[in-house]
């Protein structure tokens, strides 16, 4: 009787219950082995929201929602992140910081949130117009 091994050629892989002729070296396939390659992760860049110059305030039961308006037009919605019972001065204090500190960070320039009076009593509306920066020659320096 010859040796399973002797049966096989060189190189293939022996029936099941067998010694293989050669060693095989068991390897898991990746993602090439498969015919796809992964991508290279990409930073992704931020949407480009234009300006604000304007924002609506609501109280919903779920909690307090926005709304941003861009001069470009258009609406960015979303839900501040405070409590449900968190007052209404508050609430639009928090509105107001939120759109002054996007458009530093996205537009770098400063912005000023004014409160319309209200027309309901749980909606609000405001301007947000820019602010312009005076910067000041150090002392001592001459004219």
């Amino acid at each position: 009787m010859s040796s399973p091994a002797a049966s096989h050629k060189k190189g293939t892989e022996p029936r099941r219950g067998s010694s293989p002729a050669t060693p095989f070296i068991a390897t898991t396939p990746t993602m090439s082995d498969s015919g796809m390659v992964r991508r290279k992760k990409e930073k992704k860049k931020r949407p480009t929201w234009g300006v604000p110059k304007g924002i609506v305030l609501l109280a919903t039961p779920e909690g307090w929602r926005f709304m941003i308006q861009p001069v470009e037009g258009g609406m960015l919605c979303g839900r501040l992140d405070i409590p449900i019972s968190t007052d209404s001065q508050d609430a639009r204090a928090a509105a107001a910081v939120m759109v002054v500190e996007l458009a530093r960070e996205v537009h770098e320039t400063d912005v000023e949130v004014t409160w319309d009076p209200p027309t309901e009593p749980w909606s609000w509306t405001a301007k947000v117009t820019l602010t312009t920066r005076i910067e000041l020659a150090p002392l001592g320096t001459g004219s």
